[in-house]
């Protein structure tokens, strides 16, 4: 039963930090505190969903296996877990990235660090937040997601036209 829950978290929110699937399961079972027992009991039904094939787990990331675009999401309204920039998922950071990146036509670094975490829905962009943005643009230019010309971030010429 909780492997079927944390199954309708992911298909809802995927992808998905697992603390955040494991809170949203408990919120909705009138769990206010997540003792040992509760937390094993939720990472055994992640585990099982995963072997069962009802959601992909990637280190701690969870998401829908027929999923095929990452989107979006404002926190701005999010309290908690969902809000804590460590759970914000990588590819979906990486998705705000690559949007801000494509309709700017070139950005500087700093300034798409700022606007992703503007979309992202945090009104200021303190240093854990620029570090693990900074990190993902960082990778995203290492796996040439993204270019740098004069400086300027953009995305490339093959995926802008897709």
């Amino acid at each position: 039963t909780l492997a079927q829950w944390v199954k309708e978290v992911v298909q809802a929110e995927g992808p998905v930090h697992e603390d955040v699937a494991a809170r949203r399961v408990t919120d909705a079972a009138g769990v206010k505190r997540m003792g040992s027992r509760i937390q094993e009991a939720l990472s055994e039904a992640i585990d099982y969903a995963a072997r069962k094939g009802w959601v992909k787990k990637k280190r701690r990331l969870l998401s829908d296996p027929d999923q095929e675009e990452v989107p979006v999401r404002d926190r701005s309204d999010a309290e908690g877990e969902v809000r804590d920039i460590q759970h914000v998922p990588g590819p979906e950071i990486a998705e705000a990235a690559q949007q801000i990146a494509e309709i700017s036509f070139g950005i500087e670094k700093e300034e798409l660090v700022q606007q992703v975490g503007r979309q992202l829905g945090f009104k200021r962009v303190g240093s854990n937040i620029r570090e693990r943005i900074g990190s993902i643009i960082d990778t995203m230019l290492s796996k040439e997601m993204l270019t740098r010309e004069n400086g300027q971030l953009a995305v490339p010429e093959s995926e802008a036209s897709e």
